[in-house]
């Protein structure tokens, strides 16, 4: 798509609606995604990686058993993000950005095993 269409397409899109969605996620309460419900990592290779698969070239959301998001970029070092309420978290709206990052993950690696089945 190229940038004029997308600038055209952003136009009949009232900014009142992205407020909405964003308070929608960051701000109103909501149990966990169905797919964040037990400890899973999602990984998603950066778009310039030229194809070295190495874990510098990745971007990774850790959901733990106890709710807790752990990211990183190097698949080393995580930085993590308690449970709000329960697990003492600072952060819920970085804690829920992250959980809509996983699925995000997951939607993106479905969506690209699908382009190599297919």
């Amino acid at each position: 798509m190229s940038l004029s269409r997308y600038n055209d397409l952003m136009k009949f899109t009232a900014p009142v609606t992205f407020e909405r969605a964003f308070n929608t996620l960051l701000e109103k309460a909501w149990p966990y995604f169905p797919h964040t419900l037990a400890p899973t990592a999602y990984r998603r290779l950066q778009d310039d990686s030229d194809g070295a698969r190495t874990s510098p070239n990745h971007l990774g959301v850790v959901i733990g058993d106890d709710g807790d998001c752990h990211v990183s970029t190097d698949g080393v070092r995580f930085l993590r993000f308690r449970t709000p309420l329960i697990g003492g978290g600072a952060s819920p709206r970085e804690h829920r950005a992250l959980q809509v990052l996983a699925e995000a993950i997951r939607r993106d690696e479905d969506a690209s095993e699908s382009r190599a089945e297919g």
